[in-house]
């Protein structure tokens, strides 16, 4: 087993219960977070990008769930927009109206 696949192999869903996630609900869950929090912070993809060192065709197609960012990947992003790891997770689990309130609750108002 490699290391991605034990740091993803049980996260906390919204209820913060223990869950196993397959890579195809793992790339929902990523993209579901990073597109509304970005959209959120108010910042665009070369911001993010440039924020990240992850290029911007990267961080489009994590967010539009083609591809799974990498263990390291996602600790940039929750370094750039200064979130837990298992709250992006708790996110992305999250129904879209649930996860702005989530959001909200996390680093205030818009």
């Amino acid at each position: 087993m490699n290391s991605r696949d034990m740091l993803f192999m049980n996260l906390a869903n919204g209820n913060g219960e223990k869950s196993a996630i397959s890579d195809e609900q793992l790339k929902v869950v990523l993209a579901n977070c990073l597109k509304d929090l970005r959209r959120f912070k108010g910042y665009t993809l070369k911001q993010v990008s440039d924020g990240t060192g992850i290029p911007i065709a990267t961080v489009q197609r994590y967010e539009n769930g083609e591809n799974t960012p990498s263990a390291i990947q996602v600790y940039k992003f929750s370094c750039f927009y200064r979130i837990d790891m298992n709250e992006m997770f708790m996110a992305g689990n999250l129904e879209e109206d649930a996860r702005e309130r989530f959001f909200e609750e996390l680093f205030g108002k818009r």
